[in-house]
């Protein structure tokens, strides 16, 4: 809605039937997108009345930003960060931006810190997203994923911290153990967590940069319980995407017997060489034991190919490098024979 422009030096914004008047100079003065509309050959230079109900969701985050377009104080009591922050940034309001992420950091916690990196992600808040960043890489692996609030982060939270690489100090065991309570903390939202989660744990494998080493039996049979209530709520879960679930749950199965492998001593692997990295390009950190791998590449020899003689003989040893699909990680083993 429009009328034409009058010399009493105000604009009127608009929410749906809410309107307020201001001073366009300190509309201007406050937010660039304004500055920028009244003060070029746009269509909306002549306008008096701006109506915000496609830009602004709610009338509570409208008063709260006329509020501080007209003060310069806010109240953050009835919006959330996330729609403040969006509106800040689209109308390009750089004092409302500041204050906000002033703000965030005072209140920054372990309940609230995947809300607030998703947000500073989103937005691209170079004020306090290495803060967040340090945070969650820091306190994922050994404090976030046991924090009872942290259980309740979203899918779109939960995508950010993953694909950011917060989880990447984050075993493999701890990290499925953590997504799989996450699944089945709200049976509400058990369908589309499980369509989230195999993507979640397929971003993980890439960046993961521990290994699981003490206490694998016990954190086999936490992943074999999980799997077990997985599937029992999978049985009556409405719309379940068959296909994907059943990824999800050999993600599990799969684990747990690796991690039983890894109680059966067996040391063949050992860390890959930093000659060997190199040489590979591949970043490689070792996780477990005994793994079965896809792709094998003889080290030490001349030889392209090995004699079946050479293969029966377990007195021979050769280095290896074997590639794991599962893990995505390379590994040096000394006889063919273990690898298996």
């Amino acid at each position: 809605m429009s009328q034409n422009k009058q010399d009493d030096g105000t604009v009127v914004l608009k929410y749906q039937e809410k309107s307020v008047r201001i001073k366009l100079s300190e509309l201007k003065q406050k937010s660039k997108y304004f500055e920028a509309m009244f003060s070029g050959n746009f269509a909306e230079t002549d306008l008096k009345h701006i109506d915000l109900s496609k830009d602004i969701h709610s009338e509570d985050l409208f008063k709260t930003v006329v509020n501080f377009l007209k003060t310069g104080t806010i109240d953050y009591s009835k919006v959330s960060m996330n729609d403040l922050v969006g509106v800040a940034s689209y109308l390009v309001i750089d004092k409302l931006l500041d204050q906000c992420m002033s703000h965030m950091k005072m209140i920054l916690n372990h309940g609230n810190v995947a809300e607030i990196h998703m947000i500073a992600n989103k937005y691209t808040l170079l004020d306090i997203l290495p803060v967040t960043t340090a945070w969650v890489s820091s306190r994922f692996h050994d404090f976030l994923i046991f924090n009872d609030d942290f259980q309740d982060v979203t899918i779109e939270q939960m995508q950010c911290l993953i694909e950011s690489r917060g989880s990447k100090f984050c075993s493999m065991a701890r990290f499925l153990s953590f997504v799989g309570n996450w699944i089945m903390r709200e049976k509400k939202d058990f369908v589309l967590k499980v369509a989230a989660a195999v993507d979640l744990i397929e971003v993980h494998e890439k960046h993961v940069q521990v290994k699981d080493q003490t206490e694998i039996k016990d954190q086999a049979e936490e992943l074999n319980a999980i799997l077990t209530r997985l599937k029992a709520t999978g049985k009556d879960a409405n719309g379940l995407d068959q296909e994907v679930f059943e990824r999800l749950c050999s993600y599990y199965s799969n684990y747990v017997s690796l991690l039983e492998e890894g109680t059966s001593g067996n040391t063949a692997a050992t860390d890959v060489s930093e000659k060997h990295r190199r040489l590979m390009g591949f970043e490689a950190t070792t996780t477990l034991l005994g793994q079965i791998p896809t792709v094998i590449v003889l080290l030490n020899t001349a030889d392209n190919e090995l004699s079946q003689k050479e293969l029966d003989d377990n007195g021979k040893c050769y280095e290896f490098l074997a590639f794991n699909s599962f893990f995505q990680q390379w590994y040096v083993v000394t006889k063919f024979m273990d690898i298996f």
